[in-house]
């Protein structure tokens, strides 16, 4: 089987599974229409990559892909044992806690989307997954749109003072992705070889997706394009012989990067106005995060746990303040108290990966296309937002692809000891792809394909057909079905808490009583579940006493709970 037919294969199950990712939602369907399908899509075609990578990938596979590969490896492996020593729900762990789906199987999926991205890396691929970004960047523009003129079709329930989120659920990441979405077309507009109707197109998309930003009433968008069109504009100026300038710039870019981290230390210029409302809230939930991982070092408190340990963290001041988050709005340092330090020094790997293959490129006698630039730019607005957010499925999905072209970009393009020009290259592997297209598909790649993809799925589906089946029960209005709906397997501590406030609502009392008991056997370090319980034991019982007591040792600084 010619290696030109796998990498064809790749593309095509990249591409769709980005498409997926990115757009799919169900509504009318499951209790969670936004993050739950994502997970299977991505999840699904991980397992069919994992399956073609593994049994057909030894032509694509060098010494220079060795770094890459044990990384990913060690860091799937180390994934395994967090699932296994974190002591907390194997399902939770597994799958990561209902509404955001960051588990074990999530983490283990965007390694490998990485890996296929670095094996078929190269100008051809780079620009497909451009026209990708491109089409799903102005779907999601014209969609945020609707929503803000208040079109939008389906009856989601929205917690957030923006209604303009796309298909995230949240108008952060829809602000996130609008951004990168203005890096791209900022990228375009520097490109020489484009024809100028072209140029000015980019322009619109530029002042299109930045006021998709402003509409979302988040400013990560806005942060994460300035970094990112920051670093574009340093690589042009290079590009084009303009040292002087690419070096005022450079200057100015790490200036602006010590301001910033200066001012979330109460430090500099740019203080007053960072470290305030949620930025400052966030450096709370930074160094909660730190806290923890100093307490469980080797393998943390488990995948999309945070939400159960910060309350033991906090101070009689913060308890006065009632923050509380599921995550550390800091996608390293959830990594890092979710799996301890050996999983957080793996996930760093692959950033360390990156920028060596980022300098490695940037030292060549000559120079990579624009698109690599646009590459390094969207990569680190990527960066830039996961920095102060939590990973959401459909936006981080694509910071793992950068990740994985960038890296393999610098590897497959070492060939003929850098005798062939970027052009040269681009039009081999146009050539063998053409070729390719000519051939029939080799069987082998039907069958490792299926098998991966069937395995995947049957990983992913099982929440998600419970979340179905739990959806459904509410249909029926029968308070013994929808009892029974909290007891579907994998357990979702969100499914136990709201049957039990929806049957005590409905004076089913001993009912609720039953699934609250049952909750804090498989979730006892849930705060919010063993409020609910507190809530409904009777006054004085054990139920309560036990209940106030477990609550005190999860807030031991809230003086509501506080022992006699």
């Amino acid at each position: 089987m010619k290696n030109a037919q796998l990498e064809s294969h790749l593309e095509k199950l990249l591409l769709a599974m980005l498409y997926g990712t990115t757009l799919l939602v169900l509504p009318y369907t499951v209790s969670d229409p936004i993050n739950l399908p994502k997970m299977v899509a991505l999840v699904g075609v991980a397992g069919a990559l994992a399956g073609l990578l593994l049994f057909n990938a030894k032509g694509l596979i060098t010494k220079s892909h060795k770094p890459i590969l044990i990384s990913s490896t060690l860091f799937i492996i180390y994934l395994l044992i967090v699932l296994a020593r974190s002591g907390v729900a194997f399902s939770e762990n597994l799958y990561g806690t209902a509404g955001r789906n960051t588990g074990v199987a999530t983490y283990a999926s965007f390694t490998v989307v990485a890996l296929g991205c670095v094996l078929i890396a190269s100008e051809l691929f780079i620009r497909k997954v451009f026209a990708s970004f491109l089409v799903i960047g102005i779907f999601l523009l014209i969609y945020g749109i609707f929503q803000y003129l208040g079109f939008e079709p389906f009856p989601y329930i929205n917690t957030y003072e923006s209604n303009v989120f796309g298909t995230f659920g949240n108008p952060n990441f829809q602000s996130s992705f609008m951004g990168m979405l203005a890096v791209l077309a900022a990228a375009f507009i520097l490109k020489n070889s484009l024809k100028m109707p072209l140029r000015i197109a980019a322009l619109f998309l530029v002042v299109g997706s930045l006021v998709g930003v402003h509409l979302t009433n988040s400013i990560q968008g806005f942060f994460n394009f300035a970094l990112g069109f920051s670093f574009i504009v340093f690589f042009y100026l290079i590009s084009t012989g303009r040292k002087i300038l690419a070096r005022i710039v450079g200057v100015l870019l790490l200036l602006g990067t010590l301001s910033i981290v200066a001012a979330f230390l109460k430090l500099g210029p740019l203080a007053e106005i960072l470290y305030k409302g949620s930025m400052s809230a966030r450096v709370y939930y930074w160094e909660t995060a730190i806290r923890i991982a100093f307490d469980h070092p080797f393998f943390g408190v488990g995948m999309d746990q945070y939400v159960d340990w910060l309350r033991v963290y906090r101070t009689p001041e913060q308890v006065a303040t009632n923050l509380t988050a599921d995550s550390a709005h800091n996608i390293y340092l959830d990594v890092l108290s979710s799996g301890g330090f050996p999983l957080f020094l793996l996930f760093c790997s692959f950033t360390a990966l990156t920028i060596i293959s980022i300098i490695r490129v940037s030292k060549r006698d000559e120079l990579p296309s624009g698109n690599y630039f646009a590459l390094v730019g969207l990569w680190v607005a990527y960066q830039a937002q996961s920095l102060i957010s939590i990973s959401q499925i459909g936006v981080a999905v694509w910071g793992w692809v950068f990740s994985g072209l960038l890296i393999g970009y610098e590897i497959n393009t070492r060939g003929g000891g850098g005798k062939e020009t970027n052009k040269e290259l681009f039009s081999k592997t146009k050539t063998k792809r053409t070729q390719d297209k000519r051939s029939p598909i080799h069987p082998k790649l039907v069958v490792v394909t299926s098998a991966g993809l069937a395995l995947g799925l049957a990983v992913a589906l099982p929440p998600f057909v419970s979340a179905q089946h739990y959806y459904n029960a509410f249909k029926t209005s029968d308070a013994r079905v929808i009892k029974e709906a909290a007891f579907l397997k994998p357990y979702n501590r969100n499914s136990f808490m709201q049957v039990a406030g929806i049957l005590r609502s409905n004076k089913f009392d001993k009912d609720a009583l039953d699934v609250a008991k049952e909750a804090i056997i498989r979730f006892p370090n849930s705060f919010a579940m063993w409020k609910v319980l507190a809530d409904m034991s009777a006054a004085g019982s054990q139920d309560q006493v036990d209940a106030i007591q477990r609550l005190h040792e999860l807030d031991p600084n809230n003086p509501a709970y506080a022992q006699p």
